[in-house]
């Protein structure tokens, strides 16, 4: 029998976590602000914009409204990479309840500031949770990469 939509919705979510969290295991907490070139966000950087997106999106499907950068943002914070994970955690425990609570699949109206992005002013919840998941995996595809080119071959443990 097929999962329902918010299980595999869960799993998708969770999956991508878990494997941000093992390749953030291999980064130190001394090695935080450091990226690969002038320019590029730092692995800080890197996880507070997943939790920020994570944080904002949830919160325009959880409330219907689009919280300020900051607003958002002010919930990803620590200076180690273990009080950072906890509050990644903490930003998409929000979203994760919701989806166990019964995820409604109606469309919804998406705030006029993101109809030119998403193409759409009506939206099915489905696809702003697909977003958060799309947009970890991007970063996550990024802190591979700075962890491979730190020396750190993801194939190996």
């Amino acid at each position: 029998m097929a999962r329902a939509l918010s299980e595999r919705l869960l799993h998708e979510l969770t999956s991508i976590r878990e494997e941000l969290k093992h390749e953030l295991e291999r980064v130190s907490d001394a090695e935080l602000d450091w990226a690969p070139s002038e320019g590029m966000k730092s692995y800080r950087a890197q996880i507070q914009e997943i939790g920020a997106m994570t944080a904002e999106t949830t919160t325009v499907l959880t409330e219907g409204r689009i919280p300020s950068w900051e607003e958002a943002e002010a919930k990803v914070r620590g200076e180690s990479v273990a009080e950072l994970v906890a509050s990644l955690d903490e930003t998409l425990a929000t979203l994760l309840s919701h989806l166990r609570a019964g995820f409604c699949e109606e469309p919804i109206a998406i705030p006029e500031e993101w109809e030119a992005f998403f193409g759409t002013a009506i939206l099915e919840p489905e696809e702003l949770v697909r977003w958060i998941a799309r947009h970890e995996y991007y970063h996550l595809g990024q802190i591979v990469t700075y962890n491979w080119i730190r020396g750190k071959n993801p194939y190996k443990p």
